[in-house]
């Protein structure tokens, strides 16, 4: 149904928001003379938002009120496009030392109010994790989570084979706090497959970002067998043909479990 259809009867639909201090909505069924936006700050209870991420389905916005409580507060609404598509909303402005625009601070949670009704909530600032890198990693190894909104405060694996939940302690921000994350996997993580969530403190129980699949794999063991090219008769001279010394290296390491070839500096030759 068009948005002219909409406006008539039905509440508004938030579809996304964008943007800093001064933020557009997007979405249908505004009203270009009476809409409102009423914003809540939660409360973040790290027992609570790890309950909630406990359950064997995590219900998300779910836990929102789905309609503005008695401390929802309205924002200014600078203007609403005519057909009642697009708005923007100025929320409070929230700077960090530098005074540049800090988008860990403001609003958490906002709904948009018509005559004809209220929005669903619409998490404003929950963190937004888009992917991991790597996607497979080993016990102990320092992975890399990057999205929007990150700056972790809590990270947690949920097990997708027992559904149990697991919160990794060692984790700092990357070169953007906003942007990047890391976390290192337990030592005695089992290997299996994991789905990863990030919480920066917005949004409360439902405040959860993910999640973003995590296949954890047994720790690959050191190779056994060291070869070194020049035990094979390479010179690495610069003008003597190397390529049969190191074809026979290349050779014995793929007949073993695991090997590494190791070419001293130098300049090797090799013919085609």
């Amino acid at each position: 149904m068009g948005a002219a259809g909409m406006a008539g009867g039905a509440p508004p639909e938030v579809c996304r928001i964008q943007g800093g201090n001064t933020k557009t909505i997007w979405g249908v069924g505004f009203d270009a003379q009476k809409t409102q936006v009423l914003a809540l700050n939660t409360v973040f209870d790290e027992s609570r938002a790890l309950a909630a991420l406990a359950a064997k389905v995590y219900p998300g916005r779910d836990l929102l009120p789905q309609k503005p409580p008695a401390g929802a507060r309205p924002l200014k609404v600078l203007g609403v496009e005519p057909r009642g598509l697009v708005m923007a909303v100025e929320f409070v402005g929230h700077h960090d030392a530098s005074g540049f625009y800090d988008a860990t601070l403001g609003p958490e949670v906002c709904w948009v109010v018509t005559p004809q009704g209220t929005s669903k909530p619409v998490l404003v600032r929950s963190a937004q994790p888009w992917w991991i890198y790597p996607e497979r990693a080993s016990p102990g190894q320092r992975i890399r989570i990057f999205g929007r909104n990150i700056s972790a405060r809590l990270v947690a694996l949920k097990s997708s084979q027992t559904g149990k939940l697991l919160t990794l302690s060692d984790f700092g921000p990357g070169r953007h706090r906003l942007y990047e994350c890391w976390a290192r996997l337990p030592e005695d993580l089992h290997p299996g497959q994991y789905e990863l969530y990030v919480h920066n403190g917005a949004g409360g129980e439902a405040g959860w970002g993910g999640p973003l699949p995590l296949t954890v794999q047994p720790p690959t063991p050191p190779p056994k067998l060291w070869l070194n090219v020049r035990d094979f008769g390479a010179k690495g001279n610069g003008w003597d043909d190397d390529t049969e010394p190191l074809r026979k290296a290349l050779v014995q390491a793929g007949q073993s479990d695991g090997a590494v070839v190791h070419l001293p500096p130098g300049r090797y030759v090799i013919s085609a």
